[in-house]
């Protein structure tokens, strides 16, 4: 591992050092080219123009030699025999300065001695900066250039002049000791550099294997949703048919006994569809596909309407239910805040053992605030946040099924965001919780609770002709059982082709369509009762029913522009509907 280590520092430098080479080679050329010129008339020009020449020669030479390393990989196998030409070099160009030097040094000439000396000095300094990080080479330089010219300052035989031999010497060594600590400085460069570089590998491989793993995770999770998909619509489909049965079967049993048994069939048939609707809810809030209908009404007229059902459920428990809302009008949408009274009231009673809850009103200058407020065992502070959380139920470690799937609360803030209704908390452990909602006042004059299509009503459907189209024969029988014990006229069709040739056959167009949204051979709802209205001609009112939840799915059926219920519907819903679409 050292051994590695030491080679990849010795590429590096060599690296560095050829990065290096044209300032070296061209500086040492420019520098000879003037002292041409300013021995030109001073010195035998024979033997300056020989030198001179030679010093081009090594120029040309080194810059090609440059060119080639430099236009290939440094490795661990090339590195020695390039350093080993290029310490060849750096003799041959520290020789010719140093023959210069011996050369013109003289007492005839002390003025250009003295600038030759400056020249030196210049020279070795640049390679102290371009070089000295690799020894050998720097070495060799300073040595054959500097040496001879030393030398010949001390065959001059005066005094003076072995103060100067004696000066270049000191120069050299001070020179090579200083070199020692740029070597120094440039190998821990060189170290950071490579730890930088393992640094950003090790971060490259890591986020590739992180992203892998996303990936993965994304194959997985888009997986884990299709199946979630089709399983929960596949188990939509025999869950609406089973609440259909058995709202036919509880219209038409009379036996105290036998009705007990049909309700607890009922009461679990209602459990179900809770958990469904609840997956629902959220699949519509992902897809943006929940639609925000406000309209004035009277919030007392609709408290009156779903108390009943949650105290009988507090009742089951043996925890009073209270409700204590002035009459009051306000403006929201009364479907989407059923379900958000609805969970935050289910809630608190599902987590409340002793004591009850209550639902009282309050009014804040001109707004409303609702207050859910049970006697439970509280939420503590560090768990306030996580109960938003989808899927997050506290003190439910057996997961009772009666506690839901812990989507209630989630639910609530996603549609109070959608309503821009401000949604407030207020608990402390051992001693319950207060949830508060504030609701825009509305306009007494436009009130008009009836209008609200969510609130079944005795309405009678005597004598309507309803078609039903459904590619499941059971959803066909279930539908067509509670149809007719509301007195309709039923044809059923598991197509829109079937549809339209029964229809011809038949002789009469339907009062209203009731259609699957997933038929067989591709087609759905929308394609069949575009089918039938083409063909005949007619507008008819129509309802799509589905037990698809995926976003996708849902932002599909939202283009249809056409009343939607999702199975497992509610039969009071469903008459409700009906009866609006039909008067």
């Amino acid at each position: 591992m050292l051994r590695d280590q030491k080679a990849k520092l010795r590429v590096a430098s060599a690296r560095l050092l050829v990065d290096n080479l044209p300032v070296a080679i061209f500086g040492t050329w420019a520098v000879a080219t003037a002292f041409l010129f300013m021995l030109f008339n001073d010195f035998p020009r024979h033997l300056l123009m020989g030198w001179y020449v030679a010093a081009c020669v090594l120029t040309v030479i080194r810059y090609l030699h440059y060119r080639q390393i430099s236009a290939s990989p440094l490795t661990t196998s090339t590195v020695n025999p390039i350093l080993n030409r290029l310490t060849f070099y750096s003799i041959c160009s520290g020789s010719i300065w140093g023959i210069l030097g011996y050369s013109v040094v003289s007492l005839d000439r002390p003025l250009v001695s003295v600038i030759l000396l400056m020249i030196f000095t210049g020279l070795i300094a640049t390679a102290s900066a371009t070089m000295s990080h690799v020894v050998k080479i720097f070495v060799t330089f300073v040595l054959f250039s500097m040496v001879p010219t030393a030398f010949k300052f001390y065959t001059l035989s005066e005094p003076q002049y072995y103060w100067i031999c004696a000066l270049i010497f000191l120069y050299i060594i001070t020179v090579l000791i200083a070199s020692r600590g740029i070597r120094k400085s440039t190998a821990q460069a060189i170290e950071l550099q490579f730890q930088n570089l393992d640094l950003v590998e090790s971060l490259t491989e890591q986020n590739i294997k992180t992203e892998a793993a996303l990936q993965e995770a994304q194959r997985a999770s888009k997986a884990k949703t299709r199946f979630f998909a089709a399983a929960n619509h596949d188990l939509r489909q025999p869950l609406h048919s089973l609440g259909l049965f058995t709202a036919t079967l509880a219209s038409q049993v009379e036996n105290p006994e036998q009705r007990r048994i049909v309700d607890h069939i009922d009461n679990s048939v209602k459990s179900l569809e809770e958990l469904f609707n609840s997956i629902l809810d959220i699949s519509a809030l992902d897809a943006g596909t929940l639609k925000v209908h406000k309209q004035h009404f009277n919030i007392k007229d609709y408290f009156d309407r779903i108390a009943p059902d949650l105290s009988e459920l507090a009742k089951e428990k043996n925890l009073y239910f209270d409700v204590a809302v002035g009459d009051h009008v306000v403006y929201s949408d009364p479907t989407l805040l059923h379900r958000i009274i609805n969970n935050l009231a289910v809630n608190a009673i599902a987590y409340t053992e002793t004591g009850g809850v209550r639902i009282v009103s309050e009014i804040v200058g001109p707004n409303l605030q609702i207050s859910v407020i049970d006697t439970g065992k509280g939420i503590a502070d560090e768990q306030v946040h996580a109960i938003f959380d989808e899927f997050v139920q506290l003190n439910n470690p057996e997961r009772d099924r009666t506690k839901g799937l812990g989507l209630g609360l989630s639910i609530v803030q996603r549609i109070t965001d959608l309503l821009d209704i401000e949604l407030n908390l207020q608990t402390k452990a051992g001693e319950g919780s207060a949830f508060h909602i504030v609701l825009e006042g509305g306009n007494p004059a436009l009130a008009n609770a009836d209008s609200d299509t969510f609130f079944a009503s005795e309405h009678s459907l005597d004598g309507q002709f309803v078609l039903v189209i459904d590619d499941e024969a059971e959803a066909r029988l279930a539908m067509e059982g509670l149809l007719l014990s509301w007195s309709c006229e039923v044809m059923l069709a598991s197509s829109g082709a079937e549809a339209v040739q029964q229809l011809e056959e038949y002789g009469q167009i339907p009062s209203l369509i009731i259609s699957d949204f997933r038929l067989r051979v591709n087609e759905n709802g929308g394609d069949a009762i575009h089918a039938i209205k083409q063909h005949f001609d007619v507008d008819v009112p129509a309802i799509i029913i589905t037990g698809d939840t995926a976003p996708e799915q849902l932002r599909e059926i939202d283009k249809l522009q056409l009343p939607t219920l999702h199975k497992p519907c509610k039969p009071a819903e469903l008459k409700a509907l009906l009866f609006a679409l039909t008067n």
